[in-house]
């Protein structure tokens, strides 16, 4: 766990794989307001799970999906659904948090099994340029375990019927 990156709107930044190119790194960010609800709501599984495999796992990711098969709204934007990114993989690990909200940490526990990892992430329509950071292309958004595919090792069941297309997959 490292510390976070605040800069503009984002309560932290990392790195992810380009859609154009899984060579290729770009800046993502996670929105303050995005983090502030899981805090508000007492969701801790989901920020220990920000923290130990989101933050610098997204890496790792072995797949990048475009555009989920059901409808999702963000603001005025109603097509949103369409140009949603889904980074899926395998990792070794899951986390829990233990302790208090303020003095806590995240602790690393045995993967679910038959499972993978996916993080959705919203493109930015316009991305900002920040100093020293660069672009910061797009805004992570949720992430969870689903089951895995039997026919795609480190994709998500049902990928086809899931997304609209596969961008690309590399090996790990």
């Amino acid at each position: 766990m490292r510390d976070i990156r605040r800069i503009g709107p984002y309560v932290d930044i990392t790195d992810g794989r380009s859609p154009e190119n899984s060579e290729l790194l770009i800046k993502l960010g996670i929105r303050e307001a995005s983090f502030q609800q899981l805090s508000r709501h007492g969701l801790k599984t989901p920020i220990a799970q920000y923290y130990g495999l989101v933050q610098d796992g997204l890496l790792d990711a072995v797949h990048l999906f475009e555009g989920i098969k059901r409808p999702l709204m963000h603001g005025e934007d109603k097509d949103v659904d369409k140009r949603v990114l889904v980074y899926s993989w395998r990792p070794e690990v899951d986390y829990e948090w233990e302790g208090s909200p303020f003095d806590g940490w995240s602790v690393g526990r045995i993967q679910p099994l038959g499972r993978v990892f996916v993080v959705l992430v919203r493109p930015e329509l316009d991305p900002i340029e920040y100093q020293g950071i660069g672009r910061v292309s797009g805004s992570i958004e949720k992430w969870n375990w689903v089951r895995e595919a039997p026919n795609l090792a480190g994709a998500p069941v049902d990928w086809e019927d899931r997304y609209d297309k596969k961008i690309w997959s590399r090996e790990k």
